[in-house]
């Protein structure tokens, strides 16, 4: 069974997700259930871009619905994204992991406390330096 994944968050990293999840579907290793975005507007051009399904709210039965969410929206959201989904679903989230050292701390007692796992990328592989290198 593939795993079925939500984006949240379509911006200018997001898109960059966005793309190597619809690259995994086509290779049949998950199924992504469609994308979060901010706006009526963003969630128009999503859908007529991407054409995947595109939703302006993050309800817990959309929650309830997928196997993971992959969290890429501005820093300042990613401790209550993180509060609001980990305990529905596995969450991925973009470094880092929160805006200050006490939300981080808070967030480590919180996961303790669930089922899901909370998984923080650390990847550079877009960072201006190593596309430069």
């Amino acid at each position: 069974m593939k795993p079925r994944i939500l984006l949240i968050g379509v911006g200018r990293f997001g898109k960059i997700h966005l793309r190597v999840l619809q690259q995994l579907q086509q290779q049949k290793k998950l199924e992504l259930i469609g994308a979060v975005v901010k706006s009526q507007k963003t969630k128009k051009e999503i859908e007529a871009v991407y054409h995947i399904p595109t939703y302006t709210t993050l309800s817990v039965s959309l929650l309830r619905t997928v196997d993971a969410v992959d969290i890429v929206t501005p820093i300042a959201t990613h401790y209550s994204l993180i509060k609001k989904c980990l305990p529905h679903t596995h969450v991925f989230v973009e470094k880092p992991l929160a805006k200050n050292s006490q939300q981080a701390r808070t967030l480590v007692a919180f996961v303790k406390k669930q089922k899901h796992i909370l998984m923080v990328g650390h990847i550079y592989r877009f960072h201006p330096v190593i596309q430069w290198l």
